[in-house]
């Protein structure tokens, strides 16, 4: 899907901002941030996620709520 995306902007014809540095350079931060938030987004899902299996294998406070 990102290699789609990327080739879609290469065909198209390249206007005058897009051919200054600055430009050029905020769409790719803002893609880099929001790959980030993504990724500590699934690292806190998953981090919950281990946390309430170790909870309900001891028998803890989540095996309640699921039950």
């Amino acid at each position: 899907m990102m290699s789609q995306r990327k080739s879609l902007a290469e065909a198209r014809p390249k206007s005058g901002s897009e051919l200054q540095p600055e430009a050029a350079v905020k769409p790719a931060r803002r893609r880099a941030e929001a790959a980030m938030m993504v990724e500590k987004r699934m690292m806190f899902m998953a981090s919950g996620f281990n946390l309430r299996n170790s909870l309900s294998n001891t028998g803890g406070f989540y095996t309640s709520l699921e039950r």
